[in-house]
Order: C-alpha cells, then structure tokens, then sequence
C-alpha cells in the first residue's frame, strides 16, 4: 500500500470513489445529498486542478496494486495568525476498510501538516460514524464541538 499527492490521471479513479462516499454518506446523516449531476463533476474537477502546484489544498490517495482504494482532501488555513490543516473528506472504498489505509492517509497527512509548521490538524465528522470516530480518538483527536442540522424541506 502506498500513499502518495493526487496526480492529474488520478481524476476518474477518484471521482468514483466521491460516488462511492456519498451513497455511503446518505446512508449516515439521512439528508440524502443527490447523486453526482454534471455540474457537481465539472466543479470537482476544478477543484482537482486547483490543487496542483497548490499547497494550501492537497488530495493524497492510497493505493494498492496501482488502484486507488482511498483519497483525502485537505486544506491549510490561517487562523487569528495560527496556521491549521483541515481534513474535509477522508474515505476508503467498503472493500478496503480494515486494513489502515485511513489511518496512513491521516499521519501522512498529520507529517505533511508538520511539514508546514501548522498548529494543528481539525476535522468533522458525522455523529454516528463509529468507525471515523473510534480512528480519530486512536490517533489522539480531540471532540471539541458539535454541529446541529435540521433539515426544512
């Protein structure tokens, strides 16, 4: 298994993997984000673009066997002066769960934030992802506030 930076034709693997993570995600917050339309994939795609030559905004995947089985997004930002990596997607294919890969992706991602001389690294997380949850107490995170959604229509 080896996690590496997203290259440019690593956009269709991804992109299914995104298809992948927002089944899974319905299945978790019960809003029902709707399937991926063209204007969502060309938004993703210029997200992908912006992040080469970026380091502000990284994806790095996992891969086995030259096939990408997971991806994380991140994002370096500043804060009342103090600079802080935010995790903003972090999935692994259902097939590979189990196996660390998220755990790699995050200390990567924890070693590039380092790197950078950030404060600290921040995620969400859903509520009853006890997965996620049970990876991130493992790696030392810290719950430090909670979100509330109500849905209106």
């Amino acid at each position: 298994m080896k996690i590496r930076n997203l290259r440019k034709n690593d956009y269709v693997e991804v992109l299914e993997l995104i298809k992948e993570q927002i089944k899974y995600q319905n299945k978790l917050d019960g809003f029902g984000v709707s399937l991926l339309n063209k204007k969502d994939i060309e938004r993703i795609k210029q997200k992908f673009d912006k992040s080469f030559g970026s380091r502000n905004l990284k994806y790095f995947v996992a891969e086995i066997n030259k096939k990408i089985v997971g991806y994380l997004t991140l994002t370096i930002r500043k804060d009342n002066l103090r600079k802080k990596g935010y995790v903003g997607d972090l999935f692994v294919s259902q097939e590979c769960r189990g196996k660390k890969m998220g755990e790699k992706l995050m200390k990567y991602t924890q070693d590039y934030c380092k790197k950078l001389s950030c404060e600290s690294v921040e995620l969400d997380v859903f509520a009853n992802n006890e997965a996620a949850i049970k990876l991130h107490e493992k790696l030392k995170y810290k719950k430090i506030k909670v979100n509330y959604r109500k849905k209106l229509r």
